[in-house]
This record gives C-alpha cells, structure tokens and sequence, in this order.
C-alpha cells in the first residue's frame, strides 16, 4: 500500500501528475535565479513587479519562506539550500513545515531536489505522508534526482515499484525522468538498461526520452548520424528512430519530415512514424500537420492521425478549422471531418446557426450520399429548434432532399416534440405537488 493514501486516490494523482507534467520544466529555469544579479551594480535586481520589499542578501531561510515575491523567494532559497548541507536537514525541514507556502509550491520541489542528492528513499518516504509536498512536481523533481544521482538504485528501488503499482498509468513518466537524470549524469549503461526493458511502453518512453536529450545536447544531425551508426538491436533501433522524429516534429517538423525518408531508405519499419510526426507537429502548428498528412499515402494510420489531429486543432482553434473544412470540396477523407466540424459549431453556438448555409456546405461532400446524410442530420436538428425557418427552406428547395428523407426527418421531431411535452408535463406536476 501507498502509506495513508488508497489505491483510487494514488490513480487521481496519477492522472493530476500526467497532466501537469510541463510544470517541472519550470524548476530549472528558476534556480537558475539563484545566480542572477545585476551586473552594473552589484545589488539585486528588483524588476518593475516586485511583491514586497528587497529581500536582503543575507536573509535566513524563514525570512524566505515567508516573503512575497515568489522570484526573490526561490533565488534565496536556491543559495541557501546550495550552501547547505546533510547535517543541516532537521533545521531545514523544520522551517518548511512551517512555511506559509500552497500544497505543493515551487519551493518544496527545490527543498526536495536538495534532499533526494542524499538521501532520496528518506525523501520520497517523507514526501508521501506530508499534505503540503503532496504534488506532481515535488516527486517526479524527486525521481529526476534520484535517476542522476544513482540510477541503478533508483530503478530497483522498491519505492518505483510502488509507484508503478499504484499508478500502472504513470509508469512512462517515471521511467521519462529517470532517464532524463541518468542522461544527464552521464553515468554508464543507460543505454543497455533501455534495452532491457524489451519493447515494452517502458522501453519507448526511455527511448523517447533519451533521444530527446540527445537533439538538445548534440543537434540534430548528431543525434540521427548516432541512431544510424549505433550497434543496437532492430527493433529498438526502430524505438529510438520513433522517439527522435517526435520530439523533432514538434518544433523542426520539416526535418522530421526529411529524416523520416531516411529512415525508410535504410529498410526502418515506419508504420507508426507518420502519426507520430503528425500528432506532434500538430502541437503547435494543426493546419500544416493536417495538409501534410493530406498528402501522404490513404491507409488506417493516416485515419487515426487525421482525427488525432483534428481533435487538437478543433479543442485549440475550432473557428480556424470550420474555415479550413470549409474551404474543401470532393474529398472522401474529409466527409468525416466535416461532420464532426458541424457538431461542434452546432454546440458552440447552443443551436442558433446559420442552418441554411450548413445545408449548403454540406454539398461540398465527395459523394451524394454523403450529402444526403449530413443534410438529413441538420434538418433533423433544425426542425425542432426553428420548425418555421426549415419548412421554408424545404419549401424554397424542393428538389435538395427526397420525399422520403424529409417524411423521416418531420416523424422524428414529432416523436421529440412529444417527448418534450411529457417531460414538461411531468415537471409541472411535481411542481404543482410541492
């Protein structure tokens, strides 16, 4: 078991880490702080947002703690704990647990990344009884020490174990992070315990990671020149060669895209590969993630990567991708997009849109039954939100839908209608009674 806490509690906290894992990157930028002064006058720089007074230089962890200004607050907590060392964990932990600070702020992560150097089972162990620790950045900075400072120990360490146990889910990112403080470690045999993992999720996620610091360390035509010449087994050449193209699409996508006919040129089984790129570039950048994608070759993966794709771009930018749907025509790959791009917009807007150009874009479907059917669907729904306003447009364009279709159409939003009214029958009674 996971000290007081249940095994439903460990898997909420599992998704919360997933989902916030971006918030560990910005540790590293703000201990960098704790170096950071004004080089014209010796004195602390006090930008124009400053919360509180200059914290003096020589101000005592408590003081930290308590002041206002997160900025000048991480910097002095980053040069005391810096300067401090094993013997002095009973005193500073004492002011920690004293610290007006909120579950889980930036300053418990540094007091944690300081603790792990030493001891990291004792730190962990703490963190998981204590409400104010209890948050993703504090253990996974835990579990990214821990991987730098003696990855072998960390991953046989009965406490990831228990992670893994308690939260199945997490597993990759535990391993992301280990991998990340091993790598930077730059101790041995990091590849060879990848390797051992087989191809499991555990072997992508490192492998992922590993390629990523590697871009970051030595650029991109090292890294890859590394993946080719390499002597690593097949399918975990094929991992890592994943692992490159998706971190590299999210932000030099058409270098993944070039290396990505290299590796096809060297026999690498790239089945996934198109996805991958595509759902990274998308990341940033949907509109030219999906017209690329409309140009490679028509099979199953290209399908899932369109939907992946267009559930980003229609969740960040849904106005952009109604325009770009609707400047298509006569594309069968397109139809189901374009289905889904209504409902949206139909939701978006609590019904009240523009039906009659709807029916008019529907037209621009690849084939006739396709029309009919998103034509169908939209007059279903706008018979019964606007029947005046639908009867007309039906009277206006006689020769847009069947008889048939339409005899249909008017049947279902009887039976809505009368749904309707019993409902509103029923309440009104239960009204009336109390």
């Amino acid at each position: 078991m996971f000290s007081h806490r249940t095994a439903s509690t460990d898997r909420r906290r599992g998704r919360a880490i997933i989902a916030r894992m971006a918030a560990v990157a910005m540790i590293g930028l703000l201990l960098g702080l704790a170096g950071c002064r004004d080089a014209g006058s010796g004195s602390q720089a006090a930008g124009p947002l400053a919360f509180g007074a200059p914290l003096p230089r020589d101000a005592s962890l408590r003081d930290a703690l308590h002041h206002p200004d997160v900025l000048q607050r991480v910097q002095r907590v980053g040069e005391i704990l810096d300067a401090s060392g094993p013997e002095a964990l009973d005193a500073v932990r004492d002011e920690f647990e004293q610290a007006p600070l909120d579950q889980g702020d930036l300053e418990y992560a540094l007091f944690m990344n300081w603790w792990a150097r030493f001891d990291p089972t004792a730190a962990y162990n703490y963190y998981d009884n204590q409400l104010r620790f209890d948050h993703p950045r504090v253990v996974l900075e835990i579990m990214r020490v821990w991987g730098r400072t003696d990855p072998m120990a960390a991953v046989r360490a009965a406490t990831l174990s228990r992670l893994e146990s308690a939260m199945p889910e997490l597993r990759s990112e535990f391993v992301d992070l280990i991998v990340v403080g091993w790598f930077e470690s730059g101790n041995p045999d990091l590849e060879e315990w990848i390797i051992s993992k087989g191809t499991s999720n555990a072997a992508v996620a490192g492998w992922r990671a590993y390629a990523r610091m590697r871009l970051l360390r030595d650029g991109v035509d090292k890294t890859f020149e590394w993946i080719r010449n390499e002597p690593l087994p097949d399918d975990h050449r094929r991992l890592v060669w994943a692992g490159a193209l998706t971190v590299l699409a999210r932000n030099q996508p058409e270098e993944a895209v070039q290396w990505l006919a290299v590796a096809q040129q060297e026999g690498i089984d790239v089945g996934s590969f198109t996805a991958r790129i595509a759902r990274s570039w998308a990341i940033n950048d949907p509109k030219k993630a999906m017209e690329w994608l409309r140009d490679q070759p028509e099979n199953e993966e290209r399908y899932r990567a369109t939907w992946d794709v267009a559930k980003r771009w229609m969740k960040r930018q849904p106005e952009e991708f109604d325009r770009w749907i609707d400047s298509l025509e006569g594309e069968l790959w397109s139809d189901g997009l374009r289905a889904v791009s209504f409902t949206n917009r139909i939701e978006r807007a609590r019904y009240q849109v523009d039906w009659p150009a709807l029916m008019q874009e529907a037209k621009r479907s690849s084939t006739v039954s396709t029309e009919d059917g998103l034509q169908v669907w939209l007059l279903q729904r706008w018979l019964v939100i606007d029947p005046k306003a639908a009867e007309a447009w039906l009277a206006a364009n006689p020769d847009e839908l069947s008889a048939d279709y339409v005899m249909r159409s008017r049947a279902i939003r009887r039976r809505i209608g009368r749904r309707s009214k019993r409902r509103w029958r029923r309440r009104s009674r239960r009204s009336n009674r109390s």
